[in-house]
C-alpha cells in the first residue's frame, strides 16, 4: 500500500516545514536496507549487479567482495549509490515502490523521478508544477517535449545543472513556436520569433492573434505573449549579448516552469495565424 503526504495531517504540513535536505538521520537505515535488498546475494544476478554499480562509481572490493565494499560507503555517498544502481539495474515495481515510500514517509527533499524509461532520483518538484509539465509534454510535439524532459531533469536532478535546464527550457519553446512563425528559416530563434510577431503586431494588417479574450471580448494583445517570450530568452547567457554570465538554480527552476506553460499553451493553439 502506498501513502501519499496528503493522507496524514502531519505529512501534509505545508513544504517548506516538511521537506529535509541532505541525508537525514532516519533516512540512512532505510536506504541501506534497500540497497541489501536489490543486492541480495541469493540473487542469480547478485554479483554481476553489484560489480557493475561499483565499477560506475569506481569503488573497488574489500576482501574481494564488492558487495562489502559497497556497504562500507560512507552515509553521504548513499544517494549515489542509488541513483547508479537505478541507472544500470532493472528494477521491479515493488523495489521502486519501496524506495519511492522511502522519500515521501522520510519527508526528503528528493524524489524518485520518472520522466525518461529509467527512473532517477531529483529534487522534488511542486505538485502544482509537476502537472504543468506533464500535461505540457502530452500536448507537445515530440522535439519540444524532449527538450522540456531534458529541462526537467537538468533543473531538478540530484546533482542539478542550471544553464543547462535554461538552455533546454529555452529550445522547447523555441521547438514549438519557431516552426509556426517561421516555418521557413534555418535559423529561427526566440529572438527572431519576437521580431517578428512585433512587427506584425505593428502592422496595419497583421497576420497574427491570440486565442486568448481580452477584457472587452477581442483578442488579448500580442504583447502579452511577446513579454513572456522575452522574459524567458533575454535572461538566457545565450541571448544576453558580450556579457557571459551563468544562471542561478532559481532562474533554472522558474525557466522551466515557464517553459512548461508557454509549450502548452501554444502547442493547445493560444497562437494562431487570422
Amino acid at each position: 500500500m502506498t501513502v501519499e503526504m496528503d493522507d496524514d495531517p502531519i505529512l501534509a504540513l505545508p513544504a517548506a516545514d516538511v521537506l529535509i535536505p541532505g541525508i537525514p538521520a532516519h533516512l540512512v537505515m532505510p536506504l541501506r536496507h534497500w540497497t541489501e535488498r536489490v543486492f541480495d546475494r541469493r540473487h542469480p544476478l547478485a554479483q554481476i549487479r553489484t560489480q557493475a554499480v561499483c565499477l560506475r562509481l569506481g569503488i573497488t572490493p574489500h576482501q574481494g567482495d564488492y558487495l562489502n565494499g559497497l556497504k562500507r560507503q560512507p552515509d553521504r555517498e548513499l544517494l549515489k549509490i542509488v541513483q547508479a544502481t537505478l541507472a544500470i539495474i532493472e528494477l521491479d515495481e515493488e523495489d521502486l515502490a519501496n524506495l519511492e515510500q522511502i522519500f515521501v514517509l522520510g519527508r526528503s527533499i528528493y524524489e524518485l523521478q520518472r520522466y525518461d524509461m529509467r527512473p532517477r532520483i531529483g529534487r522534488r518538484m511542486p505538485a502544482g508544477v509537476t502537472a504543468v509539465v506533464d500535461r505540457a509534454r502530452h500536448d507537445a510535439p515530440t522535439q519540444a517535449a524532449a527538450h522540456l524532459g531534458n529541462a526537467i531533469r537538468a533543473a531538478y536532478d540530484l546533482e542539478p545543472d542550471p544553464n543547462k535546464a535554461y538552455l533546454e527550457s529555452v529550445m522547447a519553446v523555441e521547438a514549438v513556436i519557431c516552426p509556426l512563425v517561421e516555418p521557413n528559416s534555418t535559423r529561427a530563434s526566440l529572438s527572431t520569433t519576437v521580431r517578428n510577431l512585433e512587427n506584425d503586431m505593428n502592422s496595419s494588417a497583421p497576420a497574427w492573434m491570440l486565442q486568448w479574450g481580452g477584457p472587452k471580448g477581442q483578442p488579448a494583445q500580442m504583447v502579452r505573449l511577446t513579454s513572456m517570450l522575452q522574459l524567458l530568452f533575454q535572461a538566457h547567457h545565450r541571448h544576453g549579448g558580450a556579457v557571459t554570465m551563468s544562471q542561478s538554480q532559481e532562474e533554472a527552476e522558474w525557466s522551466v516552469h515557464l517553459a512548461a506553460a508557454l509549450v502548452q499553451m501554444i502547442s493547445t493553439g493560444l497562437l494562431r495565424k487570422i
